[in-house]
């Protein structure tokens, strides 16, 4: 799977020598827009996409009222 990021939102605390990041909102195109591929992980009512960059996604399923 691959897992394309349209929208990039990011901020950051101060990291030994590195600055302070404001919190910031990108929109790229598609045509654009840097992919990463995932693994992905079905385990349950639970589902985890795991990237190469350490991050990783989860979501549960609720059961409908």
């Amino acid at each position: 799977m691959v897992f394309t990021h349209l929208y990039h939102l990011s901020s950051a605390q101060a990291v030994k020598s590195l600055p302070q990041c404001p919190l910031r909102m990108e929109i790229q195109k598609a045509s654009q827009a840097s992919r990463e591929a995932c693994t992905v992980r079905l385990q349950a009512d639970r589902l985890t996409l795991r990237f190469p960059s350490g991050n990783s996604m989860h979501f549960s399923r609720l059961e409908a009222r």
